[in-house]
């Protein structure tokens, strides 16, 4: 990495990957060099590395073709993995080239899958539009959601370690980049640092799948291994003269622990408070940006008015935010001072929609009568999607 002088900014070293690629290229066709696929190899997987789709292809061309390594002929299910690492770096040509593979030697469904996605990029390969003058392309066709799936796929698989690359702060067109677009266009909250995007769906039905535990004193063990004891402290009296605003999307994934010092978070508690059952309280928070975090605060009285004060509805800034990666490999902000809270009680809401958000709604559940919507549709919503009825108790 460097860096511009005196700025601090990061920068990435240009040239790096498409000279790895090029000795790669020099290796495979000994133009230059005597040929060596073993070589070509290495020097691919190291520009890869660094986010070179075409060493991608190029992988995945030499093992679909049995030149990769002499001891095995052909290795098709790491060429179609290679393929579709060049295909999510955003590379027509390896999109190309596993849509010819599928359809010679695997699948036309996902053939002609692949070729619609193609055609996204418009593709202008003629033996493609040959092979499929015939074939009906798929209509309503989602890019974002098709490579969404693609990038979870790739993430749980021996191609990980390609896709996973740590490039958000140095290349505006990176991987990670396009991964925090795609979560945004998809109404998903981005998650970095080596994790797969998580829904806000399942933030909150992990969430409430705890409330309900919590509620009927079912030992969770999930809960008492999520944190270990705090490594960073930040400061005990902060000046609050001069803070700068930062949200969760802000924040550094390759620090597994960090510190915000100077840094203030405004935050609103989106789900029920988990109060008296853990030495934190727990929390689900929603900064400006809509993005959803989990908040651990420690020495907090776990008393039923705090409920009142943190709990649903409640807003509150959060100063020197501490940043961190928990046990459980999911993000968290933790609190252990809670003079680095600050209340904002004049905007509590706790008749919000817990579905949408919209303030002040009058519509209750008509079986617990504590949970309220700003619609019938929000309502059926909450119950079908984010599983109301683990909540559906009368009190808290």
């Amino acid at each position: 990495m460097e860096y511009v002088p005196g700025s601090g900014l990061k920068l990435r070293k240009l040239g790096v990957a498409e000279a790895q690629h090029m000795l790669g290229l020099t290796y495979q066709t000994g133009g230059v060099v005597r040929r060596n696929y073993k070589q070509a190899c290495e020097w691919y997987i190291k520009a890869l590395r660094n986010g070179n789709g075409f060493s991608a292809n190029n992988l995945g061309l030499l093992f679909s073709q049995g030149e990769a390594l002499p001891d095995i002929p052909v290795d098709f299910e790491r060429a179609i993995g290679y393929f579709k690492v060049g295909s999510l770096l955003g590379l027509v040509r390896a999109m190309e080239s596993l849509t010819l593979h599928y359809f010679y030697f695997g699948s036309r469904t996902l053939a002609t899958v692949w070729y619609t996605y193609c055609l996204k990029y418009n593709t202008m390969n003629i033996t493609l539009r040959e092979l499929f003058s015939g074939i009906n392309v798929l209509k309503g066709f989602s890019v974002e959601q098709f490579e969404h799936e693609l990038d979870q796929e790739l993430q749980n698989s021996a191609m990980r370690e390609f896709v996973m690359v740590k490039d958000y702060d140095t290349d505006p067109n990176g991987i990670e980049r396009k991964r925090e677009l795609r979560c945004k266009i998809l109404g998903l909250s981005y998650k970095s640092g080596g994790l797969a995007p998580i829904s806000k769906s399942d933030i909150i039905i992990e969430h409430r799948t705890s409330v309900k535990q919590a509620k009927e004193q079912i030992p969770k063990i999930t809960l008492s291994i999520t944190t270990n004891p705090a490594k960073l402290f930040p400061v005990a009296s902060p000046n609050l003269i001069g803070l700068k605003p930062i949200a969760f999307k802000d924040m550094d994934k390759s620090d597994k622990d960090k510190i915000y010092e100077g840094f203030a978070i405004k935050v609103k508690v989106v789900e029920d408070a988990i109060i008296g059952f853990m030495t934190s309280i727990h929390l689900i928070v929603e900064d400006e940006n809509g993005d959803l975090e989990r908040v651990y605060i420690y020495n907090y009285p776990h008393v039923d008015a705090s409920h009142d004060e943190i709990g649903y509805g409640c807003a509150f800034t959060i100063v020197n935010p501490y940043h961190r990666l928990m046990t459980d490999g999911k993000w968290a902000i933790r609190l252990d001072d809670p003079n680095l809270l600050i209340k904002h009680p004049q905007i509590r809401d706790v008749d919000r929609c817990r579905y949408c958000g919209k303030g002040k709604s009058e519509l209750k559940c008509r079986l617990c009568k504590r949970v309220s919507y700003c619609s019938k549709l929000c309502q059926t919503k909450d119950l079908k999607e984010l599983q109301h009825d683990l909540i559906c108790f009368k009190k808290i």
